[in-house]
């Protein structure tokens, strides 16, 4: 045999080789959702599909994976032809894409969105405050936890003149610069005697989006209170308050506490 010889055979062994190892390595590569076991070719780590890879099982999957499971971005296609392109995490989709129900007679009905564990939703957002005008130093919207009834309670209480909300008024966020909560710009003195200390109820509201079955209105001397009940969301509206107002939308169904302070001359 001559050196020429030697030498091509020696690289196609290795050629072979690597191969054989590239596949066993494929086959070992575990994909970690029962749908697309089966064949595996992308890139491993651990045992497992990690970067750019593509797995066929009874559906199938192109795109990120991350400890097994689709994770980034992708395309997962299920066996009746349906198909879903977006972002995934631990192998649900979560965040921004788009899911195409396949139809073989007309256009693919297409529903764009968000996602949240599989689940689509019209927003990204729980609620979003829209604009407000400056009177209202405090706007805060917290879930109440365990309260299915899908109320909005709307609470007005006064300005607190305190030495912590004079400290808020120039306090700020030292690891970005930006204000911290309750900043209101330079020259409002929160604890000087011409801003009123009055409860300050809703005086009307136009609403936008969202249907209520109830409105209920209760003032006392330390604060006021609306009650919308049964609502039906997206809720959006504007409030106000004299002449004051704010305008918010509260996608989420849910039951929903919201705390005003207004502070007037």
């Amino acid at each position: 045999m001559t050196a020429t010889k030697l030498i091509t055979n020696f690289f196609i062994l290795i050629f072979f080789t690597n191969h054989c190892q590239n596949v066993f390595a494929q086959q070992n590569c575990e994909v970690s959702l029962s749908s697309l076991t089966g064949s595996y070719a992308g890139d491993c780590n651990g045992g497992k599909a990690n970067g750019k890879g593509k797995a066929i099982g009874k559906d199938s999957y192109d795109g990120n994976f991350k400890n097994g499971y689709p994770d980034g971005e992708g395309t997962y296609r299920y066996q009746n032809g349906d198909f879903y392109t977006g972002s995934f995490s631990k192998g649900l989709m979560q965040g921004k894409g788009e899911f195409h129900y396949v139809n073989i007679t007309k256009e693919d009905s297409i529903v764009r969105g968000v996602w949240a564990d599989n689940i689509h939703k019209d927003y990204d957002k729980d609620y979003v405050i829209v604009s407000k005008t400056s009177a209202i130093v405090k706007f805060s919207i917290k879930e109440i936890k365990g309260d299915a009834t899908n109320r909005v309670i709307i609470e007005s209480k006064p300005l607190m003149k305190s030495a912590a909300l004079s400290s808020m008024q120039s306090s700020k966020n030292e690891s970005n610069g930006s204000p911290g909560p309750g900043y209101r710009d330079p020259g409002y003195d929160l604890n000087s005697s011409k801003f009123s200390p009055l409860v300050t109820p809703v005086s009307n509201y136009i609403m936008s989006q969202g249907t209520f079955l109830n409105v209920f209105n209760r003032k006392t001397d330390k604060e006021a209170t609306t009650e919308f009940q049964q609502v039906t969301f997206p809720f959006k509206t504007v409030v106000y308050f004299n002449d004051d107002y704010v305008e918010f939308v509260i996608n989420r169904p849910s039951s929903w506490k919201i705390e005003v302070t207004i502070a007037k001359e």
